[in-house]
């Protein structure tokens, strides 16, 4: 068919109101066309017109295509903002595109600096994952200023294991995995993040310096980086995006350390999820008593998120110190059989702590056969400990007693560090 048949097929099917005609004859117009920007614009606004949004997209989206070939950007700019408002199914896809379009254009890929893309189109395109979701979109706005985006080939390095922490990353398009001792050869394979998911946050919460875990891009894969600095400015400005944000990293990697620390991983009548919720944080100084010896109140249990407990012993007015316990380490569960505590626990550095409320640790202890056998295996060991220091003569010239760390909590309730709970090494 030739070119001016087919105008005149898609200018007569106009004026009789069938857009379907219409908007089917102008694509197959501009396919035969190619390069025509604009009647790939003209064949959106007509599948616009006959209820064709999906189709429409796909028009835009080549209409931009064209005007990024020919370096106008501020055209290509303006049909994706069309495709985001159509393509709300896939978001992300937008994202990409508008990100190319900038690039082609040669402007800053911080879409944000592009003021011919409005914010709500902006907040649009970030609101898949969950980490997004409950932002608002003046923050989500700010959240984007900070931020920069980067492209990566198959297998290269978006942060190597042992480097300095400084950003989480929102994977826009592609796919990224995460690896454990990449660097040292080990090369255990974590997870892999799709696009709209988030990585980096867990180093971000737990104020890790370093990353412990290799991010390497999966395969041709873009992604955002957001600095922490970014963030923290952020929750300064919405404390209730501080509120949140600490809510939900703290109770998703909860959970995940939770089930890879043995004394919770056996539970299996209790739902890891429901403790995780259950817990809440505290916080000590140095040198704050986090329970003194023969407490009968508050017997709650303890998770070291981080920070360091020394665990001491009153016998015959002296002070014998049993051991001190890291990030990772779980303590005073055995009160729940004597109800009262039979050490004292001191923080010797600013710590944080989650703790599991003794009338949640009492109903799941009542409940789950498990838990109690737990915490009478520990009860058994702490006895044992508290028994040699009995046996001790401080008149003697032997050493006081030291009770090693693993001895009195066995790999049970201890890990050699927060990171190890979490990754199952």
């Amino acid at each position: 068919m030739s070119m001016e048949k087919s105008k005149a097929i898609v200018l007569a099917a106009v004026q009789s109101g069938d857009f379907l005609l219409a908007s089917q004859t102008c694509i197959a117009l501009a396919k035969e066309t190619k390069h025509d920007a604009e009647l790939w614009e003209m064949a959106a606004q007509l599948c616009n017109q006959a209820g064709q949004p999906k189709a429409a997209a796909t028009c835009y989206a080549y209409s931009a295509r064209v005007f990024m070939a020919q370096k106008k950007p501020a055209q290509a700019i303006s049909m994706m903002k069309h495709y985001a408002a159509l393509s709300y199914q896939d978001p992300q896809q937008a994202c990409r595109h508008l990100f190319f379009a900038c690039r082609a254009g040669g402007l800053d890929c911080n879409i944000c600096s592009i003021r011919e893309v409005s914010q709500d189109v902006c907040c649009m395109l970030f609101r898949n994952d969950d980490f997004w979701r409950n932002i608002p979109d003046q923050a989500v706005a700010t959240l984007l200023k900070g931020s920069s985006v980067h492209r990566y080939a198959d297998g290269a390095y978006i942060a190597k294991e042992g480097s300095k922490s400084t950003s989480i990353y929102l994977v826009s398009h592609g796919s990224i995995q995460l690896q454990l001792n990449a660097v040292n050869g080990g090369q255990k394979s974590l997870s892999t993040i799709h696009t709209g998911s988030v990585c980096g946050e867990i180093s971000y919460y737990l104020q890790w310096p370093e990353r412990v875990y290799s991010i390497i891009a999966g395969d041709d894969c873009e992604v955002v980086e957001i600095p922490y600095q970014t963030l923290h400015k952020l929750c300064q400005q919405y404390p209730v995006i501080k509120k949140w944000m600490d809510h939900h990293f703290e109770k998703d990697i909860l959970e995940h350390i939770l089930a890879n620390i043995p004394f919770f991983e056996k539970l299996e009548t209790l739902k890891l999820y429901d403790i995780s919720q259950q817990m809440q944080p505290k916080v000590f100084a140095a040198g704050d008593v986090v329970f003194q010896q023969d407490d009968i109140h508050d017997l709650d249990l303890f998770l070291i998120q981080t920070g360091w407990i020394n665990l001491n012993y009153e016998w015959h007015n002296k002070t014998y110190h049993l051991c001190t316990l890291k990030p990772g380490d779980v303590f005073g569960a055995v009160a729940m059989i004597e109800s009262k505590r039979k050490v004292t626990a001191r923080s010797i550095a600013a710590c944080k702590l989650m703790c599991w409320s003794e009338s949640d640790f009492k109903a799941a202890y009542a409940q789950c056969f498990q838990l109690r056998d737990n915490v009478a295996e520990s009860m058994a060991r702490y006895q044992h400990a508290l028994d040699e220091i009995r046996q001790y003569d401080p008149k003697s010239n032997a050493p006081q007693p030291e009770i090693d760390r693993v001895v009195l909590l066995d790999a049970m309730y201890c890990r050699n560090n927060i990171a190890q709970a979490y990754f199952n090494t």
